[in-house]
């Protein structure tokens, strides 16, 4: 079993015969697309109930 879903490579097949197979010397725009690395990232806010926390919840101290 393996966590990869989508990857890409250039040259020999990987060991583990997954990805898509590209040619040499392409764009990083290709690259990003057929890796499956075109993510949209966004930021929110979080907020975490008290009642979840088994200790008391202190900025900067990693939880």
């Amino acid at each position: 079993m393996h966590l990869v879903q989508t990857m890409a490579y250039a040259g020999e097949i990987p060991w583990h015969g997954l990805g898509n197979r590209l040619l040499p010397n392409q764009p990083i725009e290709v690259w990003v697309k057929q890796a499956g690395m075109d993510w949209h990232i966004e930021a929110s806010e979080v907020h975490i109930s008290p009642c979840f926390l088994e200790r008391p919840l202190r900025i900067g101290s990693g939880l």
